[in-house]
């Protein structure tokens, strides 16, 4: 649960980690609290039991250059979001039904690689959401 700041920036040449110490025990989540800042670049995150990113209208969030794999929730596998988040650059794979959940006021998602077995993206809110320019895989 993070309540301030994570800034986690990698390089392409070595990456940040988040995975499961036993990829049978899977941990929860990264979870960003209202008021919490966040900025994700180049980090593998991956065999969360939760959506790996969850994101209870953080104050900032910026995801960008990452690759978010192998995680389990029915909405959001990959991130959930209720805040306004930006979304760029990232490969979303192995998903169990929706890579990206958003039930929000706004959200850009742009330039992604998105592979999902049910929805790549879930607009559960009543706004059009910004979802140009991303690779929508099989």
């Amino acid at each position: 649960m993070i309540k301030g700041n994570l800034y986690a920036i990698g390089t392409a040449m070595d990456s940040i980690i988040i995975s499961a110490r036993d990829t049978t025990q899977r941990w929860s989540r990264l979870w960003f609290k209202p008021s919490s800042r966040c900025s994700l670049k180049y980090c593998r995150i991956e065999y969360a039991g939760n959506s790996a990113i969850y994101d209870s209208i953080a104050f900032s969030l910026y995801i960008g250059y990452n690759t978010i794999t192998n995680n389990y929730a029915l909405y959001g596998s990959g991130i959930r979001s209720y805040g306004s988040p930006t979304i760029k650059y990232n490969t979303i794979t192995d998903t169990i039904a929706s890579a990206i959940y958003i039930s929000s006021d706004s959200a850009l998602i742009d330039s992604n690689n998105l592979y999902a077995t049910g929805y790549a993206v879930y607009n559960y809110s009543e706004i059009d959401i910004d979802a140009r320019y991303n690779y929508w895989g099989q």
